[in-house]
């Protein structure tokens, strides 16, 4: 049987309803994070975070992309920054945030997912920091599909003020974020939402305040050490295939 013109009309508003909700919730936001480091320092800082996603760089998603929503049919919806920002940028914002706090003097340089480590590199020399942290994003998104996970491989490097290599820190792997309705959560997208940015200021705390780079943000540039030891080894995975199935855009 043909839908009638009033039955049409009423699928018109739940889909412009569906839409409308996919796009409010589906946005994690980064800009109330700082992480919490423990290394301190009276540094300038050069401060870069470039977006080598293999996805983004194929334009197969969008710089904005930070992760997926699931449908109880399995169907992908992308998850952006709350901000519309390059999710780079909302990274390298909340580790400026973190060193500032903590005393560093810090010098943000711009970045487009476009650009190449040694041309970052070559900005941030020209800035005349003490020192440089470039964080490279080959990984990052969380993933809802009943339950939360993130996946995730980031690598930290530290130069001197010249451009010279003084130390790195790799962090890859895949971690359950909680979203079990046993654990009383009844609505797996908003936890997401909640959890997804916690689990980035971990990272971030832990590639910071890791030996290999904490010892390199003091004048001498010897070995010196968070003032709370928080360091792990990373955890074993490499994330997801950058050739991931395309979410459906909300």
């Amino acid at each position: 049987m043909a839908m009638n013109a009033h039955g049409r009309f009423l699928l018109l508003i739940l889909g412009s309803l569906l839409f409308t909700g996919c796009s409010l919730m589906n946005r994690y936001d980064y800009s109330d994070q700082t992480p919490e480091v423990k290394t301190k320092g009276s540094l300038r800082i050069a401060i870069a975070a470039l977006d080598v996603r293999e996805y983004v760089a194929n334009r197969q998603k969008r710089p904005r992309f930070t992760g997926l929503f699931r449908s109880g049919f399995g169907i992908p919806y992308d998850i952006t920054t709350a901000s519309g920002k390059p999710m780079a940028d909302e990274f390298a914002a909340a580790m400026q945030r973190a060193l500032t706090r903590n005393g560093f003097s810090v010098i943000p340089v711009p970045t487009q997912h476009t650009m190449r480590a040694e041309n970052v590199l070559a900005k941030a020399v020209a800035t005349g920091a003490d020192r440089i942290l470039l964080l490279s994003i080959f990984e990052w998104k969380g993933e809802t599909f009943g339950v939360t996970r993130v996946y995730y491989n980031l690598s930290l490097d530290v130069y001197d003020g010249k451009g010279a290599s003084l130390g790195s820190k790799d962090l890859s792997g895949s971690d359950f974020a909680g979203g079990r309705f046993l654990e009383h959560v009844t609505n797996p997208l908003q936890h997401a939402k909640d959890q997804v940015p916690v689990e980035f200021s971990r990272k971030i705390a832990e590639l910071i305040d890791s030996p290999e780079i904490a010892g390199k943000l003091h004048s001498g540039g010897g070995n010196a050490v968070p003032e709370t030891p928080a360091n792990k080894g990373a955890p074993a995975g490499q994330g997801t295939p950058a050739d991931h199935p395309p979410g459906i855009a909300m």
